[in-house]
């Protein structure tokens, strides 16, 4: 998932000589965005930066705001070096950290990715959301008990998250750890929702094993 960070919208009384540009630029882009609108959002957000007029204290917003459009507009490069502009600025900003690891995964740059992901959790270590992606870009990479790993940090976190529970066991199981994964697998169906792909792989990982 990705984070936006939320634009302040201030009304015309807050309005001052000078303000009329930037501001309105970013409520169209606001509106854009709302609307999936994403080139327009990316054409209003750059209009407010070039403007040279957004007060330091907005800057964080827009900037992310026009990288979060730039991504879903499928200009990634651009998108990336958006966020890597945020995080010169703001280095221990978690949300940019997960935010540029979604961007770096798309781009299928898993390791880069991962590290990205692990940094937001550096900073903010209950970040299930991030630890989830970090043990997906781990698997994609085939560094499959690093995956478990992230993942099972999830289920410390949330033990009933049905997806990481999910995830745990595939990964346990693409590891070679079969009876973790047969294990894995047993809590994954108590959790549900996935219950019935758990149960269909329980019955391969049995197989596999050499279990009936």
């Amino acid at each position: 998932m990705w984070r936006s960070l939320a634009l302040l919208l201030l009304s015309a009384l807050c309005w001052r000589a000078g303000a009329q540009e930037w501001l309105g630029a970013i409520q169209r882009g606001f509106a854009a965005q709302s609307s999936s609108r994403w080139d327009d959002a990316v054409s209003a957000y750059t209009s407010a930066v070039q403007s040279g007029a957004v007060p330091a204290e907005h800057q964080l917003s827009v900037a992310s705001n026009l990288a979060l459009c730039l991504q879903r507009a499928g200009r990634l490069d651009e998108a990336l070096e958006w966020f890597d502009k945020v995080l010169k600025a703001h280095p221990e900003n978690a949300d940019a950290h997960h935010n540029r690891g979604n961007v770096l995964y798309q781009m299928q740059r898993h390791a880069e990715a991962a590290n990205a992901f692990g940094r937001a959790v550096q900073i903010v270590p209950t970040d299930a959301e991030s630890l989830f992606n970090q043990g997906n870009a781990w698997a994609k990479m085939g560094e499959h008990m690093a995956a478990a790993d992230a993942f099972g940090a999830v289920l410390k976190l949330n033990p009933r998250d049905a997806h990481a529970a999910y995830n745990r066991a595939n990964a346990l199981s693409a590891a070679g750890k079969a009876e973790d994964a047969i294990a894995a697998i047993r809590t994954t169906g108590a959790i549900g929702p996935r219950s019935s792909a758990a149960y269909s792989n329980l019955g391969l990982e049995f197989s596999s094993s050499g279990r009936y």
